[in-house]
């Protein structure tokens, strides 16, 4: 997806940044695709994946949209601070980001996802694919990054 599209919600810690860059140059693949709310495309998992490629100057980045009321929960990593999704969307969505990892999101069904190039992130976008959709779920494009859903009882941790 292309990254003029995507809308953080949260700032990054620069350090953080430069690691998972690093990590990215040295695997040759962003591993893990973001997570993104598939109505506004705010992106729930992945901001310092985000900052990255923008550094690497990517055009495109790896993303599996996500339906945000039915496959996701949210909480905060910060202890006495509430956060819900509509608080997500609104930051995202008016450009007053929240402090690093205030939200906390929980995938409730699980997706398989596969690595995508960094050469192919430079030059075009990939498709996404969308959960919880009806329907194909991936759309045309150059090929899957993420496939297939099930339902989880406890859910899958969203990391970064």
């Amino acid at each position: 997806m292309s990254l003029r599209l995507l809308r953080p919600h949260e700032m990054v810690v620069w350090h953080r940044v430069i690691e998972v860059l690093e990590a990215i140059i040295s695997e040759g693949a962003v591993l893990r695709p973001l997570l993104v709310e598939a109505r506004h495309y705010v992106i729930l998992d992945g901001h310092h994946r985000l900052a990255a490629l923008r550094l690497l100057g990517a055009q495109a980045a790896p993303v599996v949209l996500v339906d945000y009321e039915r496959h996701v929960s949210v909480s905060s990593w910060r202890p006495g601070v509430r956060v819900t999704k509509a608080d997500v969307v609104r930051a995202a969505l008016s450009g007053r980001l929240m402090p690093p990892k205030t939200s906390r999101h929980r995938l409730l069904v699980k997706v398989d996802a596969a690595p995508v190039g960094l050469d192919v992130l430079l030059q075009q976008g990939p498709t996404l694919n969308a959960v919880g959709r009806r329907g194909p779920g991936a759309r045309a494009g150059v090929g899957v990054v993420a496939s297939g859903a099930r339902r989880l009882g406890e859910g899958v941790e969203a990391k970064d």
